[in-house]
Order: C-alpha cells, then structure tokens, then sequence
C-alpha cells in the first residue's frame, strides 16, 4: 500500500454489478531494485491480473488491461511489460495478451499504450 501510496504501483479491481470479479497490479517501478528495474526495462510491469472464474471471457480482463494505461502515458513510461506462464493453462491469457497488441518475446511480453513493438 505504502508503494501504491506513493504513486509506484496502481492496483485496479474491476467490478460487474456489485460484485467486485477481478484486479490487476501494475507497477511503475521508478524507485524499484536494481532487479526490478533490470527486469521492466523502464516499462511499466503487470504484477498481477486476475478475474474470477464465473466472470471470465465478458471483457473483464481486457478492460483492467487497458485501464492502466493512462498512468503509464502519466508516467512518461514507454509501455508495459509482463510475463506468463508457457503451458497449457496459460493460453488463453497469451491470446489476450496478443490480441491486445503485445508482442511474445519468450514469456515475456512488451506492449501497451505507446510501445512501438
């Protein structure tokens, strides 16, 4: 919370009616770790995107996606960066991630509102 706090991190819950369904984390990640910062390459980082099962596949999870945005534009930030995982379970979060423009580079994944990728 201290991070969010701060302006380093934004944490979004997205919502259908009353019932809070899914959130998604992003990190800014201008005072983070050598690590950290290594990892983003000056991107903003998904740390987190989740929607609860029941909720799935009504545009949820492309919705808490694009929301960030403006905050990464804020930021000066050239895009975003996540990573996920390679298996099976993972496809169709892939498929969202390149049907919103993010380009696969090996796990990792780099697009978002102003990377040229």
């Amino acid at each position: 919370m201290e991070l969010q706090g701060r302006g380093g991190f934004v944490f979004l819950i997205g919502w259908l009616a009353d019932a809070p369904v899914g959130f998604v984390g992003v990190g800014m990640h201008e005072d983070g770790s050598p690590e950290v910062l290594a990892e983003s390459r000056g991107f903003a980082m998904v740390s987190d995107l989740h929607v609860e099962e029941p909720y799935r596949r009504r545009g949820v999870a492309r919705a808490l996606m694009a929301a960030p945005e403006d905050e990464v534009r804020d930021a000066q930030m050239p895009g975003v960066i996540l990573d996920t995982g390679t298996d099976e379970p993972f496809e169709a979060a892939r498929a969202l991630y390149r049907d919103l423009g993010y380009v696969d580079h090996g796990r990792i994944y780099l697009g978002g509102c102003s990377d040229p990728a």
